[in-house]
């Protein structure tokens, strides 16, 4: 069974980055999440500027994780706390 997760994004932004305004990169922008809602397993995305430094962009995107499914435990080891197996 997929396990969802969230993805989390940060972008650096240029300074007068307007994404309401009629500029090219309103468009793309726009055009981007378009693309990641048309993928697989996805389930939902939000975005917004960090409040502490206005120029950071995060995009938060839900999604199913279908990798995970065919991920055997017997593949990993179990660390203690120093690292050492």
């Amino acid at each position: 069974m997929a396990q969802p997760v969230t993805e989390i994004v940060y972008i650096n932004l240029k300074t007068g980055v307007d994404f309401n305004s009629p500029r090219p990169e309103s468009q793309v922008w726009k055009d981007t999440l378009l693309t990641l809602a048309r993928q697989d397993g996805f389930v939902g995305q939000r975005y917004g500027r960090q409040l502490e430094n206005q120029k950071v962009l995060m995009l938060l995107i839900g999604k199913l994780s279908f990798a995970l499914e065919n991920i055997s435990c017997a593949n990993f080891r179990r660390l203690d706390k120093s690292g050492q197996a």
